[in-house]
């Protein structure tokens, strides 16, 4: 049981001059780490006569802990800067506290106050017709290098169709054919120059479209399962 207050010398005490810092038999205190603790007096004072005030004695002082209430373990914050961990920039998140205030200590967000959350509803990036999702992606897609698994065996001719899914057997990433364009030269098994990087062309959600490279390797038993 954890208690506070005067528990040793409190026979050199002198009553008369001694006021105690607390009056009141039950009160709170909110610390950062253990949250919001209630006290209660682990020695009540007697009753006093009326017109008089109540006889506290050093031993009035202790109290006792009866409660605890943690805080909000979730913090709402702001994105100011992109991060490919959490989102994109304006976008509204619920993260835990410890990370959401990491990241304001940081720069990379700020508290989602009302005021906060106004301003950046004007902000140009929120007037984007882009989606979120889609503005992920670009970010995903600027960040990352693509790989098109090929087989040497064979002979193939490089097509839209063959290469959104070669992306979706190496990323997982999910292109339509309309929505992915191949340089103007021809990428053949044949070509040697084939087996390099490519600039590819992809549409997100017919609003923006972004040049990427494409890096063309060699299927094997290492990757089998690509």
């Amino acid at each position: 049981m954890l208690k506070l207050g005067i528990t040793r010398g409190l026979s050199k005490i002198n009553p008369s001059v001694w006021q105690p810092i607390i009056k009141s038999d039950f009160f709170t205190s909110t610390c950062q780490n253990t949250g919001t603790l209630h006290f209660e007096r682990e020695w009540k004072p007697p009753i006093n006569v009326k017109g008089w005030p109540s006889k506290l004695h050093a031993r009035h002082s202790i109290y006792r802990v009866v409660g605890r209430e943690l805080g909000p373990t979730e913090l709402k914050v702001i994105l100011t800067k992109d991060s490919l961990e959490f989102g994109v920039a304006g976008e509204v998140l619920v993260l835990e506290k410890m990370i959401g205030r990491s990241m304001i200590n940081k720069g990379e967000a700020t508290y989602a106050s009302p005021e906060n959350l106004e301003k950046f509803a004007s902000h140009s990036i929120n007037k984007s017709p882009q989606t979120t999702t889609g503005r992920r992606l670009l970010l995903w897609l600027r960040t990352t290098q693509l790989e098109c698994p090929m087989r040497s065996d064979v002979s193939w001719v490089m097509t839209p169709a063959i290469a959104a899914r070669g992306l979706q057997r190496a990323h997982n990433l999910v292109v339509a054919e309309n929505a992915l364009e191949l340089p103007d030269y021809p990428i053949t098994s044949d070509n040697p120059d084939s087996w390099s990087q490519h600039d590819i062309k992809i549409s997100v959600n017919g609003i923006d479209t972004i040049t990427v490279k494409m890096n063309i390797i060699q299927w094997n038993k290492e990757n089998k399962n690509l």
